[in-house]
């Protein structure tokens, strides 16, 4: 049964017309962390915004681990309680009851994987591999998963780069001791990016123009090739019919030979806010959105990237 303790009995005395104020301790808790505090276990009724986060910050100990319980009675949190109240007591000149449960359990809890944790986890992996694209999860879900060992890793496992349309995607947990423990998330994936399409009808052997190409944000996730970039554009030559309002893809035009084996080529990597640039040799001849090997001079190593421009390859 839940005692309630005005601090008039703890020898604090309050104007009559003073606003009652209210701490309550909830009989039960599900606590993770290393140390417990008041706002772990209580809610706070009638205080201001201040008071609330000095309350919630009182310490209690060290909170139980992981699968561990431990009780607390309400004469021990009180003591432990009393030089606080006393004090907010004596500044605010109100009236504060505690109300605590004669025994109040606290009870260790893990990890918990929530929808929106592993929404954002997916994005975060899915626009490492285009940042210019625009990626909508839709009907996204997840079977129930227990809380596990704050010490346990998780992660998603799939080929980001192949992901599209429905998806089934596997969260893979593995415990401090090795265990490994895979649950299921469902749901659809759309991807959106600004494409270049085409103002008219294009011709076989037709040189763009300017005026040939507007660029829009179109749905790409089953587009079933690249799309060029604007500097692959200007002047190409058409190799197939591209219908007006049709999407141009790197495979409707000729392809322009960007670098040959041996020349020196221009190696980029970084992402967004910073980037570094070397030298190096090209170890196949590629066109514009290939994958091609470059020789590290300095280093002697060999790094594989995508020709992005005449002479320059873009390591991810």
């Amino acid at each position: 049964m839940k005692s309630l303790i005005l601090l008039a009995a703890l020898c604090l005395v309050a104007p009559a017309q003073a606003a009652e104020v209210a701490i309550e301790v909830h009989p039960k808790n599900l606590v993770k962390g290393e140390r417990l505090t008041l706002g772990d276990i209580a809610e706070f009724k009638g205080f201001n915004a201040a008071e609330t986060a000095s309350l919630k910050s009182i310490a209690l100990g060290n909170a139980p681990g992981y699968g561990e319980k431990r009780s607390y009675s309400n004469q021990a949190l009180t003591e432990i309680l009393r030089a606080h109240l006393k004090q907010l007591q004596a500044s605010s000149g109100r009236r504060i009851k505690l109300l605590i449960p004669d025994v109040v359990s606290v009870e260790g809890t893990g990890q918990t994987l929530s929808l929106e944790t592993l929404r954002k986890g997916l994005a975060e992996n899915l626009q490492r591999v285009c940042e210019a694209c625009e990626y909508k999860i839709e009907d996204l879900r997840i079977p129930p998963i227990p809380a596990f060992s704050p010490q346990s890793v998780w992660s998603l496992r799939a080929d980001y780069h192949k992901l599209r349309g429905p998806f089934n995607v596997p969260i893979e947990i593995v415990s401090p001791v090795g265990e490994k423990s895979v649950y299921w998330m469902t749901g659809r994936l759309s991807v959106w990016k600004s494409v270049p399409v085409a103002t008219r009808l294009l011709s076989l052997q037709d040189r763009l123009e300017p005026s040939d190409i507007k660029w829009e944000k179109r749905d790409i996730t089953f587009l079933p090739d690249t799309t060029p970039e604007e500097a692959e554009l200007a002047g190409a030559q058409v190799r197939v019919a591209v219908g007006p309002q049709q999407i141009l893809q790197r495979s409707h035009l000729v392809r322009k030979k960007a670098l040959n084996r041996g020349e020196p080529v221009t190696i980029t990597t970084g992402s967004t806010g910073w980037q570094i640039t070397l030298k190096g040799i090209a170890q196949d001849a590629g066109y514009l959105g290939d994958t091609v090997r470059v020789l590290n001079p300095d280093t002697k190593k060999i790094v594989t990237g995508i020709v992005v421009a005449q002479g320059q390859v873009e390591v991810k």
